[in-house]
């Protein structure tokens, strides 16, 4: 299950938000080639090897010729590939390793947070003192997590192909011993439920990351806090995580859980900056109620998967910074709004105290908006800025779930239990890609 998956399950984030009007939005598949473990279909009850089939998180830069493609398989494995962008063409098929977690725990689920590549060597590794020229960040949970949501990872490259063995990433200033194996002994020094960030120096990693550690999580639902920290490191020392703060709740949508829990988290969050115009964008992902005017989960008590069926929506904030990111966490500053994309329609009803799918939507319908997704990532520069095309517009990957009709046959293709419809995919996802802002950008942005 994916992080964001397993938060809303655990906190029971059955959410409201007021809806933004949704211009078309033409979504199109990136077809990135599966993993080495996927078979032709994956049901509800098959074992996590089916997701390889699955791109969840992503992390994408150009260099030279060719679009690299990093993806979360919603298992132990990290997916790598890359496509040509003269002829589309991928570069493996199927796709992949970067990172294969299954001999340290098989349980695990990985969620992709950033990769970022320099043209030198300068990301030392201290499991080894040796020097790379690509990290990638992630969130490892497993049984060595228990209680969380996930703990930062590291690993480094020197060809973006082969990756040294991930290491546990530690907060400074509490002696954690450093280089410790990802996935095994104790929980990780750094409980996070996602990690996203960028360089604005060749001296300067900054990182956002919400909080993974259960304990803390739950009783903030009911504050006015986003639980998402900035924090800074360097090459030198990239798996040290200085923390500087939890980000400004100010102008962050709240969320609201029937009977009055609210909360802020940025959950399944991606993040970048834009130095053109200093501006650091955020993104995540919610839950959502099926009715916006009923606010009762109709579906949590009858479902075994409860409100992890619940419809995903994604929103885009930015916040003016001009390079100071300090201001990120300052209580006199604001987050902007820019969208709120997804739908309510949701995938199941409870009808007499059995769940039962919605009725199908049609392909017509689902040319027009984005449906049900769990990750929102922009794509970016090696070093993880804002990438805009000659048109201003900033390419965007949807993790959309296949258990809504596909767009090439309109069929339903998912059920939940035996015998309750057609059989078909649950954990298996589509990676949709789509230029923000669209064509319609008054219907989209809020004014």
């Amino acid at each position: 299950m994916s992080a964001t998956r397993l938060l809303n399950s655990i906190l029971g984030l059955v959410l409201a938000a007021a809806a933004l009007p949704l211009s078309a939005l033409s979504t199109t598949p990136v077809n990135m080639p599966s993993g080495p473990g996927a078979p032709t279909k994956c049901d509800y009850f098959d074992p996590a090897s089916c997701e390889d089939e699955a791109n969840f998180n992503t992390a994408s830069f150009d260099v030279g010729t060719q679009r690299w493609m990093f993806a979360s398989a919603q298992n132990g494995h990290i997916l790598l590939n890359r496509k040509s962008l003269s002829t589309g063409a991928w570069s493996w098929t199927p796709s992949l390793y970067a990172i294969n977690m299954d001999a340290i725990d098989p349980t695990a689920t990985i969620a992709l947070g950033s990769v970022f590549r320099q043209s030198s060597a300068i990301y030392v590794n201290p499991a080894n003192g040796s020097s790379y020229r690509w990290i990638m960040y992630f969130i490892f949970q497993g049984v060595s997590t228990p209680n969380s949501a996930g703990s930062v990872c590291v690993a480094f490259s020197n060809n973006g192909t082969s990756w040294t063995s991930p290491i546990w990433a530690v907060y400074s200033g509490t002696g954690a011993q450093r280089a410790r194996a990802c996935g095994t002994g104790a929980p990780g020094p750094v409980p996070a439920e996602a990690i996203s960030g960028f360089h604005s120096s060749t001296t300067a990693i900054h990182l956002f990351h919400l909080e993974g550690d259960f304990s803390l999580l739950l009783p903030s639902a009911t504050q006015n806090t986003t639980l998402t920290y900035y924090s800074t490191t360097s090459p030198s020392t990239p798996d040290v995580l200085s923390r500087v703060g939890t980000i400004t709740s100010n102008g962050v949508t709240t969320l609201n859980k029937p009977g009055g829990t609210v909360n802020r988290f940025f959950i399944n969050l991606d993040a970048t900056y834009d130095p053109a115009n200093g501006r650091v964008y955020l993104l995540r992902v919610y839950g959502a109620p099926y009715d916006l005017s009923n606010s009762s989960p109709p579906c949590e008590s009858a479902c075994p998967g409860g409100i992890a069926t619940f419809p995903m929506r994604g929103q885009f904030y930015d916040m003016l910074v001009n390079g100071n990111f300090n201001l990120t966490v300052s209580a006199s500053n604001s987050w902007n709004l820019l969208a709120d994309l997804g739908d309510f329609f949701g995938h199941q009803t409870n009808d007499g105290g059995i769940c039962r799918p919605y009725q199908l939507q049609t392909c017509a319908l689902l040319s027009q908006h984005i449906p049900d997704m769990d990750s929102l990532t922009v794509h970016k520069t090696p070093t993880g800025l804002l990438y805009r095309n000659a048109q201003g517009q900033a390419l965007v990957f949807a993790s959309i779930w296949k258990n809504r009709p596909r767009e090439q046959s309109c069929h339903y293709v998912w059920t939940l239990l035996p015998g309750q419809g057609p059989g078909g995919t649950w954990r298996d996802e589509e990676l949709h890609e789509f230029l923000f802002p669209p064509t319609g950008l008054d219907a989209v942005i809020c004014q």
